[in-house]
């Protein structure tokens, strides 16, 4: 996704102030979250949104606006398989880091 990150204005959503920092964070989340589409689709491995995430793009047709993460969900052996090719496929220099259950 190709925006001018300086020129990100904040706006007012649902009574709820979206700063500009906070639209700059949705902009980069959606470019990782675009690599992770590639990868997945490109190895045909099964992932959700979850949480705040589904919530948000059923609820609000995108991010909850006081919301700064993207939530993902996937079964186990589709997991496994991601942390598999991820490595492997991600852009340079970018790390998956894992949250422990």
């Amino acid at each position: 996704m190709e925006i001018q990150l300086e020129e990100v204005l904040g706006e007012e959503r649902e009574g709820f102030y979206v700063q500009p920092l906070m639209k700059r964070r949705w902009a980069v989340q959606m470019d990782i979250l675009q690599e992770v589409d590639v990868i997945c689709r490109r190895h045909h491995i099964r992932y959700y949104g979850w949480y705040g995430t589904l919530l948000g793009a059923v609820r609000h047709q995108g991010f909850i606006p006081w919301d700064d993460d993207i939530d993902l969900a996937m079964l186990r052996e589709d997991y496994e398989r991601f942390q598999y090719f991820y490595p492997k496929e991600s852009p340079n220099g970018w790390k998956m880091l894992k949250k422990p259950l």
